[in-house]
């Protein structure tokens, strides 16, 4: 999965790259239906971070925040990881529960059963 990183008022290391597209390649194992995955990173005008995680999936778009008053950038990524990472859970878990209705649903007949 491409995952596309914005930063503003900042530059982006290697390193910090590097650690995005490893943490977020593994949202992959919570749903297998991820379209895009955009990372904004911002700093503060006097000081502190703000990561803001966008992934989208069909017929829905998933939204994870996080602040530090610090300037700690790694944290604030963690953190807005685990909220998606909560969210992409709950899709997952709320599409499964839809599909296993309505392919039962689908095997039931509209006719019974023609005996001979």
């Amino acid at each position: 999965m491409p995952v596309r990183i914005t930063a503003r008022r900042t530059t982006v290391s290697e390193t910090t790259k590097a650690h995005i597209e490893e943490a977020y390649a593994k949202l992959e194992h919570f749903c297998d239906r991820i379209v895009d995955c955009e990372v904004v990173l911002e700093k503060g005008t006097t000081h502190g971070t703000s990561v803001e995680v966008i992934v989208h999936v069909p017929k829905q778009t998933l939204i994870g925040t996080a602040k530090t008053e610090d300037d700690n950038l790694f944290r604030s990524l963690d953190e807005a990881y685990s909220h998606v990472e909560r969210q992409l859970k709950k899709y997952h878990d709320k599409t499964v529960d839809a599909a296993e209705t309505t392919n039962y649903c689908c095997r039931r007949s509209k006719y019974p059963p023609v005996s001979d």
